[in-house]
């Protein structure tokens, strides 16, 4: 006897099939996590991917603010086709450099700190999605580390942590600009 319990009856056929059963179920349900984990990402950031992939032209632009105010961008947006003289410089992304870009957004590790900051809200950069003649947008201040965005797109700062920050700073070197 063991603690009370019978010996042969811990070690029989049966308890080794009831831990068989519950392995398997464990593995079962650690798939279906990760798998839920995969598909919410996955639609989390199903209307920027195809905001992107469906959009006329995707542009990084650098630009100085006549608007003071924190939702900076979405006040310039309207006239952007009859007045762009906020924008100091831009690149028309290709096919793969929306991909690259994509690639880096939907990046869904949440893990990795975030920065936090109480600096102001001062963007120079931005990512402008255009189709035909509406625009979506990404703000980004680097300075402390926030995004504004259309609201259509789902994202918000939680979705920007420090390697994300990092990747779209390379990417802006990449393509000749630098994230502001």
């Amino acid at each position: 006897v063991l603690n009370g319990c019978n010996r042969d009856f811990l070690f029989s056929g049966n308890t080794f099939s009831v831990v068989r059963n519950l392995m398997k179920l464990l593995k079962a349900v650690a798939f279906f996590l990760l798998l839920h984990t995969s598909v919410f990402a996955q639609s989390r950031f199903s209307a920027l991917k195809n905001a992107i992939r469906k959009a006329d032209a995707v542009i990084i632009i650098n630009y100085e603010s006549k608007v003071d105010s924190i939702k900076i961008l979405r006040f310039l947006i309207p006239a952007i086709d009859t007045d762009s003289s906020f924008i100091n410089e831009k690149k028309t992304l290709n096919t793969a450099q929306r991909q690259k870009l994509l690639t880096i957004l939907t990046r869904d590790e949440r893990i990795i700190g975030r920065m936090a900051t109480t600096r102001m809200f001062t963007p120079q950069s931005a990512i402008l999605i255009r189709k035909g003649t509406a625009y979506h947008f990404i703000d980004l201040c680097k300075h402390c580390n926030r995004i504004d965005a259309s609201e259509k797109l789902g994202i918000d700062n939680f979705d920007f942590d420090k390697q994300k920050w990092m990747e779209l700073d390379a990417f802006f070197k990449q393509n000749g600009l630098n994230l502001k």
